[in-house]
């Protein structure tokens, strides 16, 4: 009975535990299949699909997804790329809810670099207003932001021009901020970015994330990474340690003391930071 509470708030509609019994008795592939006949029949607000979310949504489950489901075939995430162009706003949160699930692994991130990329920046252009569509897309991008080559596709199609500015438009959305600090920190791994994020002005809405948001946890964690990885190119270290950087950090220890994601970030950026010229 706990489940069906905890599915109930992700649209306010309870599902019947009858629901929850018979999906949960069913094998993984017939809930896909369920999965993907609800997809095609445009119907993303399903009590399959809401299960499937909130069972697999968690990132503990990402076990579970690569181990025991796998998505050998593509057929899913084809379907959820080609509703990504089709789909109001409120069912694009759902799409982007299980491309994001999707895109944890590897079998299937190549699928969505090729076909998902360009779908997902071109929704963020049409609807910069919705910060519910735009916390979704920067989730999948920083989901699927995991090498070079989906690095350099995100970058090249504006990708971080569309990530920095739903941060700027909606700086008080604390899950937002969350959700593109994190697409940040996977987009600042290759070196050249990490200096086209600094020209673009991540660096100081990055620093604007922390000093609006102090007492979330998953915001501070997220943009302490992230600046701790900008801080390796010399340059961003000078700018961060002239604006504060360094006062930011040590109040967000102090305030998170006993979060370990915290603790590790923090420590890390303390570190980029504390480097000598």
């Amino acid at each position: 009975m706990g489940q069906a509470m905890s599915v109930a708030s992700l649209e306010g509609i309870p599902l019947e535990p009858m629901s929850i019994r018979r999906l949960e008795s069913m094998s993984v592939a017939e809930q896909i299949e369920i999965l993907r006949k609800d997809i095609a029949a445009g119907d993303m607000h399903s009590d399959a699909i809401k299960f499937f979310i909130e069972k697999y949504g968690p990132l503990d489950q990402v076990g579970f997804v690569e181990s025991e489901l796998g998505f050998r075939d593509s057929e899913l995430v084809l379907q959820l790329v080609a509703a990504l162009s089709t789909s109001s706003s409120d069912k694009l949160v759902q799409v982007m809810e299980i491309l994001k699930i999707l895109a944890r692994p590897v079998e299937n991130k190549a699928v969505i670099s090729d076909l998902g990329i360009k779908a997902v920046l071109e929704q963020m252009a049409h609807y910069p207003e919705d910060s519910n569509v735009l916390e979704h897309a920067c989730a999948v991008l920083g989901n699927l932001a995991h090498d070079d080559v989906t690095e350099m596709t995100i970058i090249t199609n504006g990708g971080a021009e569309l990530v920095l500015g739903a941060m700027k438009r909606h700086t008080m959305k604390g899950k937002l901020q969350y959700q593109a600090c994190g697409a940040l920190f996977n987009l600042s791994f290759d070196e050249s970015n990490k200096k086209h994020l600094a020209k673009l002005g991540a660096l100081d809405l990055l620093m604007d994330a922390l000093h609006t948001h102090p007492l979330d946890p998953q915001v501070q964690e997220e943009a302490c990474g992230a600046l701790g990885i900008l801080s390796e190119d010399e340059g961003n270290r000078t700018h961060l340690a002239e604006n504060g950087l360094l006062s930011h950090v040590l109040k967000t220890m102090r305030l998170h003391a006993s979060n370990k994601g915290v603790a590790r970030e923090t420590f890390f950026a303390l570190q980029q930071v504390l480097q000598p010229p």
